[in-house]
């Protein structure tokens, strides 16, 4: 996992905020701040922190006031690696899941490679492991990584959306707030490393994750663990019509 600072400006519109905002509505206006690479076998996404204080977008609009959410992450992109996660991603919660090649590796020097493949190599993360880490020196990136004991989880939201049809049946847009619980492992004792990281992202018409600008490179972290998603509820709904 890294943590980096990046924008995306997409044509909707643009502007920053200060305030942590959970937000929704599509096309996306200007995000910032956290973006994390979760490298695994199972899943790789890049989470971005929205940071203003509403938005309207094509399906309607939506503050934090209206769901009473003080703090949630949207996902524009998270790939995934069998048929069970991406439906179960896509069916449930409208988290916009691909199916991709990712690969993990870690030589004798303590250098972590995770590449995401998909038609070409969408992500490459490196991470020079340096030194081992305690649970409490996640503290210092609390804003960004909650943890509870050795659990941290991540409010998420995402779009699940059915269209409206040509002949006038509507079609309707939920916005679906859920979670990642990562625990790491082993309980007792777990394997924390920290190091300086470097993440290239590249992409195609179809991924195009280099729209998404890196500023700044925070730090790298390496660890295992178990990973649960769960639902927490419907935020809110609007109806779409043809």
């Amino acid at each position: 996992m890294s943590l980096a600072r990046v924008t995306i400006r997409a044509t909707f519109g643009e502007g920053s905020g200060c305030e942590p905002l959970a937000t929704g509505g599509d096309p996306l206006p200007q995000l910032g701040v956290a973006h994390g690479e979760a490298v695994e076998k199972e899943t790789v996404g890049t989470t971005h922190h929205l940071r203003r204080d509403g938005l309207q977008g094509g399906i309607g609009g939506y503050t934090r006031e209206d769901g009473g959410i003080s703090l949630a992450y949207y996902i524009p992109y998270i790939y995934v690696t069998n048929d069970a996660a991406l439906a179960a991603g896509r069916e449930l919660v409208g988290a916009p899941k691909k199916l991709g090649r990712i690969e993990l590796s870690i030589n004798d020097y303590g250098l972590v490679v995770g590449t995401l493949d998909r038609g070409g190599e969408l992500m490459r993360v490196e991470i020079a492991i340096a030194s081992r880490l305690g649970l409490e020196q996640l503290d210092a990136f609390k804003a960004l990584i909650p943890r509870v004991d050795n659990t941290i989880t991540f409010p998420l939201l995402s779009l699940r959306v059915l269209p409206s049809l040509p002949d006038g049946t509507p079609g309707i847009a939920q916005l679906i707030l859920w979670y990642a619980k990562f625990i790491f492992i082993p309980r007792d004792n777990p394997q924390l490393w920290a190091g300086e990281a470097r993440v290239k992202l590249g992409g195609t018409s179809f991924d195009p994750l280099d729209d998404i600008k890196i500023t700044q490179v925070i730090t790298g972290l390496y660890f295992e663990g178990d990973m649960e998603l769960g639902i927490t509820r419907m935020v809110k709904e609007w109806k779409l019509s043809w």
